[in-house]
């Protein structure tokens, strides 16, 4: 590889011009140069993502081409657009921008990121995992090796191909994780599988990026130097670990629960973030690797993790991050590209992704997976995005990536993001779960059978009218009622959903009163002490994006084998009687669920606060004394369920309903 060294000769100037009235041309200073260079590349992006968006593309591969555009391939080779708009000073400037964006990104990647399931994978992630990335790198590395022993290759392309295989090892958890959410299956169990395999081996390809960078950054010094390297690189890692975290924690602990959290703390995160990846640069590393270790320290989710996340992340995503993708494209150009590079790369490329889908497809069969489901996921595990482009950028600034292998890989990036969601489409289509699954309405229920109701509880706020609706449907020996209470939380402040089913504990084990969600759980918890050997109760938890929280309560219903499902109305009435807010997710939501659940379905509608009143149910008192006050409830307030269905279906099962099991006047029902 050849050491060239260009020099840019450039005259001293302000930042700012004085403008054209002046006699300056604003395009020779820097900061009017960067805000017209960032202007055009966003305004193109955007053009280019509105022509693509009725395909199904990614925006990635709009941004990446919004700033190919203006690169050599294109209007780059136009000279107002190389010397005025995108001169070598001026590259230099929003390239250092774009390493700005990337500490940020790879810090709220890590921030994101669930530490202990990294660490912690079940076997069948962590067969998955190993496997992807052990084949994907042994055997085309192979196969690169010897195109390399056997033909006359340039110097960059013989050092290129064995890269080129290391990098499609690398599998991002946030590139997963957006086309799951793009594809609306990333609550679903193939999602979900994806996603734990992901984090397992993410760990593998950073630890060997990061050594190769160690060993690229002192190729000409010894053995001894690289080993230092290596060496700080775990001692950066050991520090984020032991003294950072602790930290962290504690600040974590400090924030009550429903306060923010305190400026101060999330000032002293920011600056740990530069001063991380200024230690990177330090002991050798990428600028990168410090920010997303110390990311990884921060716990994820609320209270820290959230606010971080909301806090940064329209700022980063909308306008840093698309800033770096923007220079990616600029840096690229199919010019320098020779067709002997173009075919040995093309096929290694193709070849190394039938050979990561093969590695992804027999350990999911082996654990039982559908033909179709197994070839779906080891097409999703294909996704590339942000983390190798910054990999690719990486080994370029260090010279291990010519322009033209930077180039074929960059394309690289567009052409599978273009291609994998539409063949993940055609391979698995998560409407064919619903279809499949058993029906059991209460139309179709037995009169004496146990009554199954999945409650949704959105706020506290649902939980009086709630448990007022269990109380009139009159549960006995003879007829159980069995409650499975599912709490629904938008997922904020981490990458991965959860669907979690708390233990059983003793019914008068109560939760210490610190939460809302321990307010909920222990007035349900009143009733079912209430009501011994009449109802039980089972509590759920899905942290999750509300476009697809409705997989969670679908998938809990079926496996429940639920009667009724019911969801709450996401108007709220204020105490004059008029509407006092509007949820239009939890609309979507119930949209979601009325479509696809495998069962009946209930909207509560609730106006109960009109009466002036909100009982929060934290003792047996309590709940004695909402018992003793429940007819003068009923006949302030009053609970509508609506009980919806086709035709003459939802008219039948809301009498059913009236007829089987409601004792009291202030519920009523309706389809």
């Amino acid at each position: 590889m050849s050491n060239k060294t260009v020099f840019y000769c450039s005259e001293y100037e302000t930042t700012s011009s004085d403008g054209l009235w002046l006699g300056d041309n604003p395009l020779q200073f820097a900061t009017p140069l960067l805000l017209l260079q960032i202007t055009i590349i966003s305004a193109t992006s955007y053009l280019i993502s509105l022509c693509l968006k009725p395909l199904g593309q990614s925006i990635i591969v709009a941004q990446i081409l919004g700033g190919f555009m203006f690169g050599p391939s294109i209007l780059g080779q136009i000279r107002i657009v190389e010397y005025q708009l995108f001169p070598p000073r001026g590259r230099l400037i929003l390239e250092t921008l774009s390493t700005f964006s990337m500490m940020f990104v790879f810090f709220l990647v890590g921030v994101k990121s669930d530490v202990i399931m990294m660490i912690k994978p079940n076997k069948r992630a962590m067969t998955i995992g190993f496997s992807v990335f052990f084949f994907t790198i042994s055997i085309p590395t192979i196969i690169a090796i010897v195109v390399i022993k056997t033909m006359h290759l340039d110097s960059t392309l013989a050092v290129a191909l064995p890269l080129t295989t290391i990098s499609q090892a690398i599998t991002s958890v946030p590139v997963i994780a957006i086309l799951l959410m793009e594809l609306k299956i990333i609550n679903t169990e193939l999602g979900r599988l994806a996603l734990s395999s992901t984090l397992f081996c993410d760990i593998l390809g950073v630890t060997v990026v990061s050594i190769i960078f160690s060993t690229s950054g002192n190729k000409d010094a010894g053995i001894v130097n690289i080993v230092s390297s290596i060496s700080a690189s775990a001692g950066l890692i050991a520090f984020a670990a032991c003294v950072y975290r602790p930290v962290v924690l504690w600040m974590a602990s400090q924030t009550a629960p429903g306060n923010p959290v305190r400026s101060g703390h999330i000032f002293f995160i920011m600056l740990s973030v530069l001063a991380s990846g200024l230690l990177s640069e330090v002991i050798g590393q990428h600028y990168i690797f410090g920010p997303m270790i110390f990311g990884l320290a921060v716990p994820d989710g609320p209270p820290l993790g959230s606010a971080i996340v909301s806090k940064l992340d329209t700022w980063i995503t909308h306008f840093l991050y698309p800033i770096f993708l923007g220079c990616s494209g600029l840096k690229t150009n199919i010019l320098s590209i020779r067709l002997e590079a173009f075919v040995i790369i093309t096929l290694l490329l193709a070849f190394q992704c039938v050979v990561k889908t093969a590695a992804v497809v027999f350990p999911a069969l082996y654990f039982n997976m559908s033909h179709r489901e197994a070839i779906a996921l080891g097409i999703v595990m294909n996704a590339k995005g942000v983390s190798e482009l910054a990999v690719y950028n990486m080994w370029k600034e260090v010279e291990l990536l010519g322009e033209q292998e930077f180039t074929l890989l960059v394309i690289s990036v567009m052409v599978t993001t273009t291609l994998v969601p539409p063949l993940v489409r055609l391979f698995y289509d998560p409407e064919e779960i619903y279809m499949a699954m058993e029906r059991n309405t209460l139309q179709n229920s037995k009169r004496d059978s146990e009554l199954r109701v999945m409650v949704c509880i959105q706020s506290q706020e649902n939980v009086p009218t709630i448990i007022n609706l269990l109380e009139v449907s009159n549960p006995t020996p003879q007829q159980p009622v069995v409650v499975i209470a599912m709490q629904l939380v938008e997922l904020v402040g981490r990458s991965l959903p959860i669907l979690m089913a708390h233990g059983e504990q003793p019914t008068r084990a109560l939760e210490p009163n610190l939460s809302k969600s321990n307010h909920i759980t222990n007035a349900l918890k009143h009733y079912e002490a209430h009501h011994q050997d009449c109802a039980r109760i089972k509590f759920f938890t899905t942290v999750s994006h509300f476009e697809t929280m409705h997989d969670d309560i679908v998938q809990v219903a079926a496996e429940r084998r639920v009667t009724i499902v019911i969801v709450p109305f996401h108007k709220q009435w204020a105490i004059d009687g008029s509407v006092g807010s509007v949820h239009r997710h939890i609309q979507n939501v119930n949209t979601n669920v009325l479509s696809k659940a495998p069962c009946s379905v209930g909207i509560l509608v609730d106006r109960g606060i009109l009466n002036g009143s909100l009982t929060i149910i934290n003792t047996p008192a309590d709940y004695h004394r909402r018992c003793e006050k429940k007819r003068e409830t009923d006949r302030l307030g009053r609970a509508s369920l609506a009980a919806l269905g086709e035709g003459d279906a939802g008219h039948n099962e809301a009498r059913r309903w009236d007829k089987s099991y409601t004792t009291s006047e202030s519920v009523s029902t309706w389809a």
